[in-house]
């Protein structure tokens, strides 16, 4: 077991979307439970406006650090004329610590060429703003791993960032940690029968290369109903301890190890 990590460290979700209309009834009790338990969290936009309610939303949070960019399945509605100069100047805010997400989604049932195209074009200016602000890339991979890994390997370049909602085999953890990716593991490891690859995946991936993230409101674990929050973590982590055999401590402070040292945090 590698033991140069730092100790102590608080639980890190690196992939919420506390400021989402379904969190606004309990979102103060929940910052409020995460504040008093210590634990961070970094918010993640989704549609263009996202990048400014999640701040309002969050204001006064002290453990909330943020990213800026929209989900490629909300590209299509970006209409805002000087969106590009307004996500640029939210990249180098203080509290703006990573750049997504961003990606492809192929599961969209309305998949066009045209839609296609706005994604990708989308996708490549992330990865040129994160590149210029020196900032981890968040990535959103959905159905579309074989044409991401063809635009990334096209840079000819090392990333940093994570591979969101990571769900494939071994085979692909290591394209993508070839590239210096983290991969980013939350519900999907509790899925016994959907998510067997990925369960089966976990015992080969370094702990090095792990960070935790719930991606609440969605992804609950699957023992449980409704829908996901920060609260859910150490469950998700007790899964990757298990599927590694290793204490779920060392979970919680490996990955929070990670997560400070990629986000600079």
């Amino acid at each position: 077991m590698e033991n140069s990590y730092e100790k102590d460290l608080p639980w890190i979700d690196t992939h919420t979307h506390l400021h989402a209309k379904r969190f606004n009834r309990e979102r103060g009790n929940i910052l409020q439970w995460m504040q008093d338990t210590g634990m961070r969290n970094i918010e993640i936009p989704i549609e263009y406006d996202s990048n400014f309610l999640m701040w309002e939303k969050l204001a006064g949070f002290e453990n909330a650090r943020f990213a800026a960019g929209v989900h490629p399945t909300r590209v299509s509605k970006i209409t805002a004329k000087d969106a590009r100069k307004q996500l640029e100047k939210l990249a180098v805010y203080p509290d703006t610590v990573a750049i997504g997400e961003t990606g492809l989604d192929f599961h969209v049932a309305t998949l066009d060429t045209e839609f296609v195209n706005q994604m990708e074009e989308w996708f490549e200016y992330f990865l040129d703003l994160a590149d210029q602000v020196n900032l981890p890339v968040i990535l959103h991979t959905r159905e579309a791993d074989e044409r991401i890994l063809e635009i990334l390997k096209k840079k000819r370049r090392q990333f940093k960032g994570v591979i969101h909602c990571f769900q494939g085999d071994v085979e692909l953890a290591n394209q993508y940690m070839e590239l210096g990716f983290h991969l980013g593991i939350g519900g999907s490891v509790t899925y016994t029968d959907r998510c067997s690859a990925l369960r089966k995946a976990i015992t080969d991936i370094p702990m090095e290369r792990i960070v935790l993230e719930t991606d609440c409101p969605y992804l609950t674990p699957e023992s449980l109903e409704g829908y996901n929050t920060p609260k859910n973590l150490p469950l998700i982590a007790g899964m990757v301890a298990e599927l590694k055999g290793v204490d779920i401590i060392y979970v919680k402070e490996k990955t929070a190890h990670n997560a400070k040292k990629l986000f600079g945090l």
